[in-house]
């Protein structure tokens, strides 16, 4: 079995311009980890065939997911997240002075290359065995287990570019969309200050 980071998380997880959350291990010790969790059994089914979750100690994680509170200002970007993808909406949360939370859990996404193989977003071989990590979802709370965030869950369920298809029942995308929306509605992702740059930009 191998376990790479995959270009994805590369570039959303170890740029803290990215505001994603934040991996401040080397590749190498994260992948080491994850591995040992994998040899050891203790990896949990994702939402679909192919996607595995691993929890870690979340020393060397940081959060960039807040609680709303009224008059919060939201800054917003209408952009691909990689290169070939069609455009997404990213809306996030201007707190000026505000820096990313130290995590209290941590949940690695995994996807095996055989699945990533099937849009051609793979870097390892594409056999059974070989795992790629594509998100680290750090969360502040303890127990973690943050739903995928709405946009994302719909451009994976219907298809759209850059999704994954959750192969999900129309009553158990319900149930996941739910669960999202619970979740996401008071919270969102701390802004670095790229979008919101973008935004006065546009509007000189």
């Amino acid at each position: 079995m191998s376990v790479v980071v995959n270009k994805f998380a590369r570039v959303r997880h170890f740029d803290p311009k990215t505001g994603y959350s934040q991996c401040t291990l080397g590749e190498s010790v994260l992948c080491t980890a994850v591995s040992q969790v994998l040899d050891a059994g203790g990896a949990r089914p994702g939402y679909c065939d192919g996607v595995l979750l691993v929890s870690l100690l979340a020393e060397g994680f940081t959060c960039p997911v807040v609680e709303l509170v009224e008059g919060d200002r939201l800054v917003g970007v209408y952009t691909a997240r990689r290169a070939g993808e069609e455009p997404r909406k990213q809306v996030q949360v201007v707190r000026a002075g505000a820096e990313q939370a130290p995590a209290k859990s941590v949940e690695v996404v995994l996807y095996a290359s055989t699945l990533l193989a099937e849009d051609g977003d793979n870097d390892l071989e594409a056999v059974e065995g070989n795992f790629e990590i594509v998100s680290i979802n750090a969360s502040v709370d303890e127990g973690g287990d943050e739903p995928m965030a709405p946009e994302t869950l719909m451009a994976n369920h219907f298809g759209e570019s850059g999704g994954t298809d959750t192969q999900m029942s129309d009553k158990e995308f319900v149930e996941a969309l739910r669960r999202s929306r619970e979740f996401w509605r008071g919270r969102a992702l701390l802004s670095t200050g790229r979008v919101a740059r973008r935004r006065e930009k546009r509007w000189d």
